[in-house]
């Protein structure tokens, strides 16, 4: 004679399989409340805590360092330094004049051909240095050997910088971009 038949085996069977699982489940659960709760109070105690996000901007610093001839009648370099604490792109605009006797302002006056073409390409109005100037770093003269005399004439060198990255800076800011150590006008500006 049989005490338990098949069926309630296989029921006793499956209820105990129902606990395992919902023990399980409550672990399971158990377990994420309290990684949550660990988080917030961990997040809690650090925001007493100042937090700190330092950075320092990117700066560029250019000045012009000209050079002359014993008695000052012959330009004989003009340098752009960069003294910022980034690496920079670099252009120049030469604007000369005629000038008379007491030093008033008569005319344009051509210097093009005592600017050199080997590290600096014409665009436009400017000059432009054919490569990257690193930050404390300078760029090559600008004036070929022969400099400029400056008898009769007056020649004022102004430069401007703006950093290499991103690059997209460049042709947002000056529509030329600087590609393979050469300089062109920037497409669709």
């Amino acid at each position: 004679m049989k005490i338990f038949s098949t069926k309630s085996s296989r029921a006793a069977g499956n209820r105990h399989a129902a606990r395992k699982v919902s023990a399980l489940a409550i672990a399971i659960i158990l377990l994420i409340v309290i990684g949550i709760g660990g988080s917030v109070a961990y997040l809690a105690s650090s925001a007493d805590k100042p937090v700190t996000n330092s950075f320092t901007p990117g700066e560029i610093k250019t000045e012009i360092d000209e050079g002359f001839n014993d008695d000052n009648t012959v330009k004989t370099s003009v340098i752009v330094n960069n003294n910022g604490n980034t690496s920079a792109y670099i252009r120049v605009a030469v604007v000369a004049n005629a000038i008379d006797e007491d030093g008033n302002i008569t005319g344009a006056a051509d210097v093009s051909d005592k600017l050199t073409g080997s590290d600096w390409t014409k665009l436009g109005d400017y000059y432009y240095y054919n490569g990257i100037v690193q930050a404390g770093g300078e760029t090559s003269n600008l004036l070929n050997d022969e400099g400029i005399d400056l008898t009769g004439i007056q020649v004022t060198v102004l430069a401007s910088a703006i950093q290499v990255e991103p690059a997209d800076a460049v042709i947002e800011a000056w529509g030329v971009q600087f590609n393979n150590g050469a300089w062109t006008t920037a497409s669709g500006t």
